[in-house]
């Protein structure tokens, strides 16, 4: 987990181990909160035809997260 927040139109994004970034579009909607740096396991699919604002990686909908 990454805190993005001080780039316009961005919030914390998903940075894999293969440096990777994805946007998760519904991170609010898990019993979650979200640290920097925070280690997880995830499991998620493209959102194929979207954009966003930030700009940093792929759009996902995030299917199951757990901490490490």
């Amino acid at each position: 987990m990454k805190d993005s927040t001080g780039l316009d139109g961005c919030g914390y994004i998903l940075e894999l181990e293969d440096g990777t970034r994805l946007e998760p579009i519904n991170l609010a909607t898990f019993d979650f909160q979200p640290k920097d740096g925070q280690k997880l396991r995830v499991t998620y699919e493209v959102v194929a035809n979207s954009g966003s604002i930030c700009m940093v990686g792929e759009l996902v909908e995030i299917t199951c997260i757990t901490e490490r």
